[in-house]
């Protein structure tokens, strides 16, 4: 009792852990999405997980009015993850003798929950927690059954199986064969009464109740945004099965198809779980663990620490007590009670009465042992290697993109519990051979023995606090999420310079599930019609349109939208199925409403391109009809006013050394730049295009003062001259952003650290082409000649200038020194070679170099040298491309629209 009382307590302690790092709101992946369908009743992306939907139904109708829905779920992961280390506790404890046995529970427990894996998806919103709560119960409900052999347990685990799988799908690959092994200990029970298997049916049937809610949800209470039309067989099949990502796939994008084979990732796995999700000393505990539980068979163990033979009997004074917390294997059909350790083995100290009774008499709640309860240990081992064998076949994410290795790695937390179950049964191994030792090297005095006993008692217990506590600190700075309200701040972000009745189309999964939990379930912005551009393009969609169509008069002109990247394809949905176009989507909604797409079209369509541009706006884009775009002047001050929105509720970004490339924050970071740049490339271009056009109607541009007054009027300097300025603003302070910005943490660990070094490689080769073309064209207009101080920009809404250094006097020869510096740069980057201009750049990069004489500046060479040359890169040049690296980038988080999932 005193034993279970210490696992109780651990896991109170570990849930006030969780609870003292607890995200205040939603984190990112599919957390926004399942809170969002659970706040309004909806069908979440398949599966659907109706328990988990239902569940936070309930929590956001009864959360205390201080606290967000987001906040409640969050706790809600953190007691479901404090949990499973409580029946992991329970399993450890069950498979070894009980008179040590909590030792290595509690360390199981610890190591396990300050994991930084499980650690993460503990204190957010996830369906993870609840998936990792089943797989441990049920491991747990195996153990006990095997020892007790109680048909409640049997039955109790055969609903938890069937429920589990209204949660998370791999939890099928634990089940199979523990059902199977299950099935294998019930087999003579079952062959004399039939009824149990049926009944054990009937359960697991019973489990699975939940998905009912799916149709009944479609049909009363349609929801905008949701999956799936499941109101008929078909329709919920197909989502049951995951058939719009691929029911044996976790991603559906276009890399899947070569990636790493089932040994490379199981090497991925090994790696990770020994040099991450554990201190080093872990793994050897783990392999001593695996050892025992696959040797036990033998016996062997119980010989080696001179526990007593299984043969002692009920009037020997109680039960016996062998290592793994179960006998010595019988004969068939023997049933043998559990031996106790002998007096020497287990002492009558305090510490160790406060662990387990020594003695108890034999009575009908005593442990047994059948025929093949010897190999539940084993039968974990084959669970293990059954989950990996079947998981790593299938899995197909690439696993060299560090974003997509941080998703497959969630699918790691569920075998996770069975290795840190073997570390708490190779620590518990170790300890019952210090006591064996301490026992014969006492000598035959009873008091040495209780001194000797009682200090390695003592030890045991501070090796435990020692491991957990550096478990803790180690993964505490990474893992506290207690000020993290990225994705709200970002949402916010998306949605600010939009006006009501937008309409907004989002191809990129985290501006999705974050956006439609602030819409839902904290109404910011609700009056915004959002859709996932992926949902549109499914059969199904056709039974969704009249949900939008209702709320602001948007128009589809077909059942579901095509791509056009196969015509022959395209045309054939269009006549069989009534599909559409985006280019006509836009053609019946453009005119009436505002059209604003976050992300990118993942395909390409012509005739949009033809008539349509996207205007970025903010960390989103406006699409317009080419004729009423702005002009550069006006879009400038467009600029302005959007990123001061953006600014206002994202002011930092994420932390670069707490969100690594494999986090969904860093991808925030990423979009904020990549949007930083296209802003300022898309200024860039509509500036340029301006000037060349003024050329053509104005002749030739004056050069001097007085000159400028006569020929060009101010109205026409400041919209030709203010442009170009903040477009140098922009693709400086957007070039500041990614050599400069890491936002070092502040947490005395991290700062311990050096933060990464500033590295002008690692600017996107775009971005340095374009600032380069920047600094040639202002060292080439005429009206800025006459500035000896470069005209300020609109207004410094970034606080860069500082750090751009911006010049105050003699700025052409700060321009020129720069238009060197970074096309020096953009030749350096290899995919800069399969630019359409790299070798003009290169030949005009080489002429100003050659011609600067040496300890000069290059500033008179750059005028003289940058005319026609430079006139012909810009004219030529198309607006800005992202490089191959960035296409990457953004293709990662882009092309998970909805293709990535569990």
């Amino acid at each position: 009792m005193k034993g279970d009382l210490l696992i109780w307590a651990t896991g109170v302690v570990i849930l006030a852990g969780y609870l003292k790092t607890l995200s205040p709101s939603i984190a990112g992946g599919d957390s926004g999405e399942i809170v969002a369908e659970g706040c309004e009743l909806g069908v979440a992306h398949p599966p659907g997980y109706p328990l988990l939907t239902m569940i936070i139904h309930a929590i956001s109708e009864y959360a205390p009015i201080d606290f967000t829905v987001a906040q409640c779920v969050n706790a809600m992961s953190a007691m479901f993850t404090a949990l499973a280390a409580i029946f992991l506790g329970y399993s450890v404890r069950s498979l070894s003798p009980k008179s040590i046995g909590v030792f290595g529970a509690v360390l199981a427990m610890g190591l396990f929950a300050f994991s930084p894996l499980i650690w993460q998806y503990a204190v957010t919103a996830e369906v993870f927690p609840l998936n990792t709560l089943f797989a441990s119960f049920i491991v747990y409900l195996v153990v006990d059954f095997s020892q007790r052999r109680k048909l409640a347990t049997a039955y109790l685990g055969a609903f938890v199986c069937g429920i589990a799988g209204c949660n998370q799908h791999t939890i099928v690959l634990y089940e199979i064969p523990l059902i199977l092994w299950m099935l294998t200990l019930l087999y003579e029970d079952i062959l004399q009464q039939p009824l149990i298997l049926i009944k054990l049916g009937v359960l697991f049937v019973l489990g699975l109740v939940p998905y009912v809610y799916m149709p009944i949800s479609d049909m009363l209470n349609p929801r905008p945004g949701a999956w799936g039309h499941v109101t008929t067989f078909q329709g919920f099949l197909h989502h049951f099965l995951r058939r719009d990502y691929g029911t044996f796939q976790l991603f559906s994008g276009a890399t899947s198809r070569k990636n790493e084979g089932l040994w490379e990732r199981h090497a991925a796995y090994l790696k990770d779980v020994t040099k991450v999700q554990a201190p080093a000393f872990a793994q050897y505990l783990a392999l001593a663990g695996v050892v025992a539980s696959i040797l036990y068979v033998t016996g062997v163990f119980d010989d080696l620490l001179g526990l007593p033979s299984a043969k002692t009997s009920k009037s020997e004074g109680g039960k016996a007590e062998s290592w793994l917390g179960m006998g010595k294997k019988g004969k068939k059909g023997a049933v043998r009670h559990k031996p106790k350790l002998s007096t020497a083995a287990t002492t009558t100290t305090a510490a160790v009465a406060a662990l387990e009774p020594t003695t108890a008499p034999a009575s009908s709640d005593t442990p047994i042992v059948y025929p093949w309860t010897r190999w539940t240990p084993l039968a974990l081992v084959v669970t293990q290697v059954f989950y990996f064998t079947f998981f790593h076949s299938l899995a197909n994410l690439p696993l060299s993109d560090r974003l997509l290795y941080g998703v497959h790695q969630r699918f790691w937390m569920q075998p996770n519990i069975l290795y840190f179950l073997w570390v708490g049964l190779g620590f518990n191994l170790i300890v019952g051979i210090g006591y064996h030792l301490n026992q014969h090297l006492a000598g035959a005095s009873t008091f040495v023995k209780q001194v000797s006993s009682f200090a390695l008692q003592l030890l045991t217990l501070a090796l435990v606090v020692w491991g957990i506590h550096g478990q803790w600190t180690s993964w505490l700075p990474v893992s506290d999420q207690s000020d993290q309200r990225f994705f709200q701040q970002y949402a916010q972000a998306v949605l600010s310079p939009m006006p009501a009745d937008s309409i907004f189309m989002i191809n990129y999964d985290q501006q999705w599930t974050s956006v439609r939990y602030m819409q839902v379930c904290e109404g910011f912005q609700s009056h915004i019609v959002s859709m996932h551009l992926s949902l549109m393009t499914y059969p199904w969609f056709y039974h969704k349109r009249a949900l939008y169509t209702e709320r602001n008069n948007m128009t589809f002109p077909g059942t579901y939208l095509t791509t056009t990247t196969n015509a022959v394809h395209a045309q054939r949905r269009i006549e069989e199925d009534g599909a559409f176009t985006m280019f006509q989507f836009l053609h019946a909604n453009v005119p009436d409403h505002r059209v604003y797409i976050g992300g990118k079209f993942t395909h390409g369509d012509a005739e949009v391109m033809k008539h349509y541009e996207l205007l970025p706006v903010g960390l989103i884009s406006q699409i317009l009809p080419i004729p009423r775009l702005p002009n550069a002047f006006l879009y400038s001050h467009m600029c302005f006013g959007s990123w001061e929105r953006v600014l206002s509720f994202l002011p930092m970004l994420p932390d670069l050394q707490k969100f690594p490339e494999e986090t969904w924050e860093w991808t925030i970071a990423r979009d904020v730049k990549d949007r930083l740049g296209d802003t300022a490339a898309y200024l860039l271009e509509r500036t340029i295009r301006e000037i060349d056009q003024a050329k053509e109607t104005m002749g030739k541009q004056a050069t001097t003062k007085k000159q400028r007054r006569e020929d060009v009027t101010e109205e026409e300097e400041e919209l030709l001259v203010q442009p170009l300025v903040n477009a140098a603003y922009w693709l400086e302070t957007a070039y500041a952003y990614e050599v400069h910005l890491h936002n070092h943490h502040r947490h005395p660990l991290f700062m311990q650290r050096q933060p990464p070094e500033p590295s002008p490689m690692t600017a996107p080769a775009s971005l340095l082409k374009n600032l380069g073309l920047v600094h040639v064209h202002m060292l080439q207009d005429p009206r800025l000649h006459v500035y000896q101080t470069l005209p300020k920009m609109t207004k410094d809404i970034f606080n860069s200038s500082d750090r751009i250094q911006w010049p105050t006097t003699n700025w052409r020869e700060w321009s020129a020194d720069r238009f060197m510096f970074y096309w020096g740069l953009f030749l350096q980057k290899p995919e800069a070679r399969q630019d359409p201009q790299y070798q003009l750049i290169s030949n005009l990069y080489q002429q100003v170099k050659d011609k600067t004489t040496p300890g000069g500046t290059a500033t008179a060479t750059a005028t003289a040298t940058t005319g026609s040359t430079a006139t012909d890169a810009a004219t030529s040049t198309p607006k800005k491309k992202r490089s191959p690296a960035n296409q990457q980038q953004q293709a990662k988080v882009t092309q998970m629209d909805g293709t990535i999932q569990p």
